[in-house]
């Protein structure tokens, strides 16, 4: 941009050799958000799921990285952050944000993976930032596009009412099929 607005400065005639050394500065210095600008469809296909798992286990591979996490979140509550957010994303102020040890995926523990989808939302901001820290360039490859997050957000929603019925059928002593029924119901419904 600051070559063009030389030339253009300069009221000189702007040849083919200037416009293809203009056009070569700006291929080499691409948007640095090009990843932010996916389609649903594609951030669907990178699998923001398993985006979200290998975030959590880069997270907890170590105690250092665990404390570190813990200390960034702590000293945000402290200096104030995190952005509060509507439901349309706008901030609407500042907010702390909840330390939580993060969940990751369990096979045998079916809902688990909505519990971690959900602490990953909570937490959104502060991995964001964490992941971004200079002293983090080993884990910045761990970082997910806005779109991911958005594909992430709607995984915790479809899994929010299943997970919701599971709940109540599990809080039975004895879970009877019409308390089933009734859960199954409210599934549908919703």
């Amino acid at each position: 941009m600051d070559k063009l607005g030389k030339l253009l400065k300069q009221s000189k005639r702007i040849t083919d050799t200037d416009l293809a050394e203009l056009a070569g500065t700006w291929a080499l210095a691409p948007p640095q958000d090009l990843h932010d600008r996916q389609t649903y469809q594609e951030a669907l296909a990178c699998n923001p799921v398993a985006l979200g798992c290998a975030v959590i286990t880069s997270l907890c591979a170590s105690s250092q990285y665990q404390d570190a996490f813990e200390d960034y979140i702590r000293e945000g509550n402290e200096k104030g952050y995190w952005e509060a957010r509507d439901m349309d994303s706008n901030m609407t102020g500042m907010c702390k944000v909840t330390i939580l040890q993060l969940i990751q995926d369990v096979k045998t523990w079916w809902d688990s993976i909505y519990l971690m989808i959900w602490w990953l939302w909570l937490l959104e901001q502060p991995i964001d930032t964490f992941l971004n820290h200079p002293n983090n360039r080993d884990l910045k490859k761990y970082k997910l596009s806005w779109m991911e997050w958005n594909v992430l957000q709607d995984f915790e929603a479809i899994l929010e009412v299943p997970h919701h019925a599971t709940q109540v059928l599990s809080h039975e002593k004895l879970p009877t099929i019409c308390n089933f029924l009734k859960a199954f119901e409210r599934f549908y419904v919703n």
